[in-house]
This record gives C-alpha cells, sequence and structure tokens, in this order.
C-alpha cells in the first residue's frame, strides 16, 4: 500500500512535494497526468532517483492566481482517477465483460 514518508508544504507558494513509498511509476504517472488538466496547475511532476533504492518524489504547484489549496487540487486529482475507474468498470459490465469488478 502507498505510504507518504515525507512532505514539505509551502502554503505561500503554492507548493506541495511528498515522497511515496511502495510506489513507482504507475500511479504516479496517472496523477500526473490527471493533475495537468487542471487549469489552475502550473506543474506536476515526480522523480525517481533510483528504481530500487529510493522512493519517488511528487512535487505540485499552483499557478499563483489559483484559488484553494494546493492539497485540495491534489485530493481532487485521486477523486477524478477513481472515477475513471468506475466509469471504465461501467463500461467493461455494459459490454457483458464477466467479474469487472476493479
Amino acid at each position: 500500500m502507498m505510504k507518504i514518508v515525507r512532505k514539505t508544504l509551502n502554503p505561500e507558494k503554492k507548493k506541495l512535494e511528498i515522497e511515496v513509498e511502495n510506489e513507482r511509476h504507475t500511479f504516479l504517472v496517472l496523477l500526473r497526468d490527471v493533475l495537468e488538466q487542471d487549469e489552475d496547475i502550473l506543474y506536476a511532476s515526480y522523480r525517481l532517483e533510483h528504481p530500487v533504492l529510493s522512493n519517488p518524489t511528487f512535487r505540485v504547484s499552483l499557478r499563483p492566481q489559483a484559488e484553494g489549496d494546493v492539497a485540495e487540487h491534489v485530493i481532487r486529482g485521486a477523486e477524478r482517477i477513481k472515477e475513471m475507474c468506475v466509469e471504465l468498470e461501467q463500461l467493461l459490465n455494459q459490454q457483458g465483460i464477466k467479474n469487472a469488478s476493479l
């Protein structure tokens, strides 16, 4: 299970940096892509120094004129991913694909 082992939140600069344990590329690429669709996001990226020896660090920054907290935007991004999974499950079930529980 994914775990946040370190976070740095800078509300004044609207930046968030988290180090994530037990995760590599799969979820972080998806989260980055979803956040990049948010007009308030200046950038979303992650870095993995070494695939075995280090944890990835995920960074998000809001545009200066953006409203709200950067963490709220990340949470909304994660909620959007959940919605996408439900939509896929529904499409699979509509097509008669059995046991399409995600």
